[in-house]
């Protein structure tokens, strides 16, 4: 009976196996721009420049690379990073996140 039970366990799992195989599921990544507005939302919020800047400057290298009419972003984004106190900083930010409209 034991033997018998065995068998039954070990055929009902190789019939129903593990789940079936891999399902794919497509995700579409955020744009360059919109990952830019997250990465300058997030320093606006903490109000100091931190090792984000260094995103931020990849992704304003790559946003100018695709639309070089938003070139203004690479000056905007050096002196953000010298940018001191929230105040300045949320401005710099502001002015920077009107450019990528």
């Amino acid at each position: 009976m034991r033997k018998e039970m065995a068998c039954l366990v070990l055929g009902l799992s190789l019939f129903v196996g593990c789940g079936g195989g891999e399902k794919v599921i497509r995700v579409t990544p955020p744009s360059i721009t919109n990952q830019l507005r997250d990465v300058l939302e997030q320093i606006a919020d903490a109000g100091m420049i931190d090792s984000s800047i260094e995103y931020a400057k990849e992704l304003v290298d790559k946003v100018v690379a695709a639309d070089p009419g938003k070139a203004g972003l690479e000056q905007s984004v050096n002196e953000l990073e010298r940018a001191q106190g929230k105040k300045t900083i949320s401005k710099k930010v502001e002015e920077m996140l009107n450019i990528l409209e």
